[in-house]
Formats: C-alpha cells, structure tokens, sequence
C-alpha cells in the first residue's frame, strides 16, 4: 500500500489549509469589527436623530461644559465681586472708600447681608428730595446661585468734585450698586448703595 501524497494532493492540500486559514481570519478579525462598526454607526445615527429632535423642540444642543471649563466660567462671572463680609467689614470698606476720595464720613449704616433681589441702580428713588442717579437695572445671578445683598445709607462731606470722583470709581465695580445719590450744594451728600457679596463655594 502506498502511502505517499501525490503531487496534485499535496497541491489541494496546501489550497484547503490556505482557505481554512483566511476564514478563520475572517470569522475571528473582520466579523467581529464589521459587527462593532455596524454597532457604532448605529448608535451615531440615534445620536443625530435625538439631536434633530431635540433643535426641533428649541432645546440646547450645545457641548456641555466639562468641569474645568464649569469652574472657570464661575471664577470669570464672580469676578469683580466681594466675597461675604460682615456689617462691620462693611462699615470699614465704605468709610475707606470715603476716606481715599477725601471725603468726611459723617454717617453710615449698612442692613445684615441677605440672600435676596434688589431693585437696580436707578429703581429707587432717595426718600429726600434731591438728585436721583438714573440707569440700568438687573437682580444678579451667578451660575445660578444668588448673590448676597446689604443695603447701605451713606452721609459725608466735602468737595463735589471729590464726590463725583468717588461715583465714577464706584461704577466700575460691580458690587457695588448706587441707587439714589442727593447732590445738594451745601457740600453735604446723601448715597444709597446695594452692596453685592458672592458666597464662596
């Protein structure tokens, strides 16, 4: 009996084992990330359909924020605002204020800071009568958390010059909120002011 392969069956051989090979390959590779594409393609396509319905509906469709860019967003809002204080460190920051524009604090009074909304600059009136100042308006609100809010009265003498002087620094300062000023000419001046805290997280 002979058992040696003739040339022709080692030929087919070797054809059967190369065509084993390449469909194990393809049943162990290339199903299986067919399979993950077609998956991923998929969900892609639910992803836009949701969006779609979503701008249909006027929702936000934006990014969201990662919580870096979150905490930035919050540190550039809350600039410019003072941190809490109490009515004394009130009493010291105002009189200072009046001091460095070379005004006599003759009377100061300032209300417990509290969460609470305020009327804008130019939404209240002085109660004497006087000179109102007039302009814009808004409640504050900060990445949704509500600021804290004194109300302050303030009394002093001195120049007009150095008054106005004091207004225009205090308009560059978002804590601080004039709403009435009494500007008569006896050299005596009369200030409202909303104080404006940010709670630290």
């Amino acid at each position: 009996m002979n058992n040696k392969l003739s040339r022709r069956e080692k030929i087919l051989l070797y054809i059967l084992l190369c065509f084993l090979i390449v469909m194990g390959g393809l049943y162990l590779l290339i199903l299986p990330a067919m399979t993950r594409c077609n998956n991923l393609k998929g969900e892609y396509d639910e992803a836009l359909m949701a969006r779609a319905a979503i701008s249909q509906n006027g929702g936000d469709t934006s990014t969201p924020l990662t919580l870096e860019e979150a905490k930035k967003q919050a540190a550039a809002a809350t600039e410019g605002y003072y941190s809490p204080m109490t009515v004394l460190e009130l009493n010291e920051e105002l009189t200072g204020l009046m001091l460095a524009y070379s005004l006599n604090p003759e009377s100061l009074s300032v209300t417990e800071p509290a969460a609470a909304a305020f009327a804008g600059f130019g939404e209240t009136t002085a109660a004497a009568t006087g000179t109102t100042a007039a302009g814009g308006s808004g409640t504050p609100s900060i990445g949704g958390s509500t600021v804290l809010q004194s109300q302050a009265s303030l009394r002093m003498t001195g120049s007009r010059d150095d008054m106005i002087r004091l207004i225009d620094h205090i308009a560059g300062y978002p804590s601080l909120q004039v709403t009435s000023v009494y500007l008569p000419n006896d050299g005596t001046y009369t200030m409202a002011l909303n104080v404006l805290m940010f709670p630290a997280e």
